[in-house]
């Protein structure tokens, strides 16, 4: 949850240890708002194909919360992973872009394309 109304959470960095066995099966699931939910993710990415030596750049924002969790087909011990995120503040061109609130001429610009 934001700890202020202005901010917003972005999911920026994923990084996940490569199984030795494809059998595994493990997943990194996402979550956000209302996109998705546990049983239903948003987002799922295989890990076979990562490894810790190499962060996955991405930009996924949460207004309210994002949900993050591993899941996998066989027991698995000592798994490592890494996310990072940041926490930005709501501007103006954002709440524009995203929502179309704004001042009219703000929202003209964005639509534009030059905002």
């Amino acid at each position: 949850p934001r700890k202020y109304p202005e901010q917003f959470v972005v999911l920026e960095k994923i990084s996940c240890e490569h199984s030795a066995e494809v059998e595994h099966n493990v997943r990194f699931t996402i979550w956000r708002d209302e996109d998705g939910s546990p049983a239903s993710p948003f987002i799922t990415l295989h890990t076979h194909a990562m490894h810790l030596d190499y962060d996955i750049p991405c930009f996924i924002p949460a207004m309210r919360e994002i949900g993050l969790r591993l899941e996998a087909d066989t027991e698995q011990t000592n798994y490592c992973c890494r996310y990072t995120f940041t926490t930005y503040r709501m501007t103006n061109i954002l709440r524009a872009r995203w929502f179309g609130e704004g001042p009219a001429e703000l929202i003209k610009k964005v639509k534009g394309g030059i905002a």
